[in-house]
């Protein structure tokens, strides 16, 4: 997907906003090149970002993020995790798979459901098993 002329304009606007409102602009920008799979678009405005001293974010590895939860702002691991827990597994199991510890996965887990606005692991898993399964 390629993105149209008004999207190519965004970074330009977002240089011409000032202070907190230009970091804003550009995260928006980046989420939506990298949904797009626009790698220069992308490049160009985590430099723009970094330059704004606006937090930059983990690259989100090579399609390891289903494109619906970029937006959100699932991490690889987070998308790692997600696939783990609609399989049913345990934090344990799932630190033990990543080798990690199991507060770091619970942490994961944690950010996961804040992010997918869901209150329960069951919740979790059952908004993973809805995914277009294109995605998996």
């Amino acid at each position: 997907m390629r993105a149209g002329p008004g999207r190519r304009r965004f970074p330009r606007c977002a240089e011409v906003v000032g202070g907190p409102s230009r970091a804003r602009w550009l995260r928006e920008a980046l989420d939506i090149y990298e949904s797009c799979g626009s790698r220069v678009a992308v490049d160009r405005v985590r430099r723009l970002l970094r330059d704004a001293g606006g937090a930059i974010p983990r690259r989100r590895g090579n399609g390891l993020v289903p494109a619906q939860l970029i937006p959100l702002g699932v991490t690889a691991r987070e998308a790692e995790v997600l696939a783990l827990v609609e399989a049913g597994r345990s934090n344990a199991e799932i630190a033990a798979q990543l080798y990690v510890s199991v507060r770091t996965v619970e942490s994961h887990v944690s950010s996961l459901r804040a992010k997918l606005g869901v209150t329960s692991r069951r919740d979790l898993a059952a908004v993973a098993a809805a995914r277009e399964p294109s995605t998996r």
